[in-house]
């Protein structure tokens, strides 16, 4: 493109334009290395008086695309500037009138949809850059027209979701004439509409984000249906708000007129709930709201056939775990006492790991402590096979709150029994000539003295540095007497 034209649109300057078009430059030809014609430049700076005069005496540029398969449209919608766009529009209508184009095929229908080499509209990009009036503009201009998804399968709707623009989506939702959601056609259409990424609605897109709130009341208001779709791995809406710890979003989602069994939804690949998403993640807050509303979720079990309380033990979440306890032992030991595929109780787990919970070994009223796994060990059983791989601090801390709570000890009998050889039992007896009392002794004061040679250390660390402060000290006392001295001789001479 020559470079006077350039500068002169980028500058609004249609005085000059005039000129060089008198000059003999052929404007219409001239092209941006994306090969965006001078319409594009002018969309692209806002640049209104121009684009005026390049409508007035270029039309044919109205509809051309770029590179990016942008056409001028685009480029104006994006940069937000109403008075830009609306001229496109008008410009359009005009040749719809001058054609006497019928109403469902015309120049307004193919600008506004016309996509890029990204499946993007105009509508799309004015969402992105939060552009309101052009979107109101825009839709208001194509009520029927069902925008469809980017190469990235995302709707405007749901760029507008995931960036919680509520008013964007109100805008859209104030100037559509789209099919009843409840009709078939409605159906049809509904994907197209509040679709994205695998699977994902505008609704889903909404609860990513703890500011979605707004945009989750807009989208429900139009389609509750929203709450029972779910993405390709099986998520629904409650699942995202168990992720993302979003408490004051759940009230929402069980409104008036919504089907609740959503909630009860398991994903595709473990099996597990939204409550189940809660416990993992350790999300205590939307944990409560969910067993608020939905108090019969307890003890639903995920496709590994574990509870709430096993999950919450697998991933250390001891603020769950203490929820689940101060539920009282009604709700508490049935969760504690189920085995999962494996086996494992929520307890056997607690040993295993060394999931140490005080006020779960504290507890005044009885915890089966006695209950078999699969194996027909005892969680303290447990406790002495895993020693012989690896011994945690809170498994210690397990271990002595077990013994002092005299839970009997079996695992020594039943080792004997499975594998009675002669060599094994000899060692077996040495080994249990400590007490488990004993053992856990000595594991503490190796603990401690790891804690002692540290202080020792620190205390050597210190010393060193208080030593060399002290000399630094000395030097600076020595300088400053010898300053003194050779002052006073100063003041003898005559």
């Amino acid at each position: 493109m020559d470079s006077n034209l350039y500068n002169t649109v980028a500058k609004d300057d249609v005085v000059v334009l005039r000129e060089i078009e008198g000059g003999g430059l052929t404007v219409a030809d001239q092209l941006t290395p994306t090969k965006s014609t001078v319409l594009h430049l002018a969309c692209q700076y806002g640049s209104f008086s121009c684009v005026e005069h390049i409508l007035e005496t270029h039309q044919s540029l109205l509809l051309k695309i770029n590179s990016r398969g942008e056409t001028a449209l685009h480029l104006a919608a994006k940069q937000g500037n109403i008075g830009v766009v609306g001229a496109l529009l008008s410009s359009a209508r005009f040749l719809d009138q001058q054609q006497n184009n019928p109403q469902n095929s015309t120049v307004v229908q193919a600008l506004i949809r016309t996509p890029d080499k990204e499946l993007e509209t105009a509508l799309h990009g004015a969402v992105r850059y939060n552009r309101n009036d052009v979107v109101g503009l825009l839709v208001g201009e194509d009520p029927r027209h069902v925008h469809p998804q980017n190469k990235h399968n995302e709707s405007p709707l749901y760029l507008a979701s995931i960036r919680c623009y509520a008013d964007i989506i109100r805008t859209i939702f104030n100037k559509c004439e789209w099919p009843d959601i409840g009709s078939a056609e409605g159906r049809r259409v509904l994907h197209a509409m509040f679709g994205g990424p695998e699977g994902r609605t505008a609704l889903h897109a909404a609860l990513l984000d703890e500011g979605g709130l707004a945009c989750v009341k807009v989208l429900l208001n139009k389609n509750k249906a929203l709450t029972k779709v779910v993405d390709n791995y099986g998520w629904t809406a409650y699942h995202y708000v168990a992720y993302n710890n979003l408490d004051t979003i759940v009230e929402a989602l069980v409104g008036d007129g919504a089907d609740k069994s959503v909630a009860y939804l398991q994903d595709n690949e473990y099996k597990r709930t939204a409550l189940h998403v809660a416990a993992c993640k350790g999300n205590l807050r939307v944990l409560k709201k969910l067993i608020e509303y939905f108090p019969d979720s307890w003890e639903i079990e995920d496709g590994s056939g574990r509870n709430i309380f096993h999950i919450a033990v697998e991933q250390n979440r001891k603020e769950v775990i203490d929820f689940i306890m101060s539920r009282g032992f009604e709700t508490s030991n049935n969760l504690m006492t189920k085995r999962d595929n494996n086996g494992n109780t929520p307890l056997h787990m607690i040993a295993k790991l060394g999931c140490y919970v005080p006020q779960l070994m504290g507890q005044t009223w009885d915890v089966d402590w006695e209950v078999l796994d699969s194996k027909n060990l005892t969680p303290l059983d447990v406790l002495h096979s895993e020693q012989e791989k690896h011994t945690l601090a809170d498994q210690l801390m397990v271990r002595q709150s077990l013994i002092k709570a005299k839970v009997k000890k079996h695992w020594r009998l039943w080792r004997t029994l499975k594998e009675p050889d002669a060599e094994f039992g000899r060692r077996i007896v040495k080994h249990s000539e400590k007490t488990n009392n004993e053992q856990v002794e000595e594991c503490w004061k190796a603990i401690n003295s790891h804690m002692i040679a540290c202080q020792l250390e620190l205390i050597v660390f210190l010393t060193a540095a208080m030593n060399f402060c002290s000399v630094i000290a000395m030097m600076v006392a020595f300088s400053t007497r010898t300053y003194a001295v050779v002052t006073s001789y100063s003041d003898l001479e005559p």
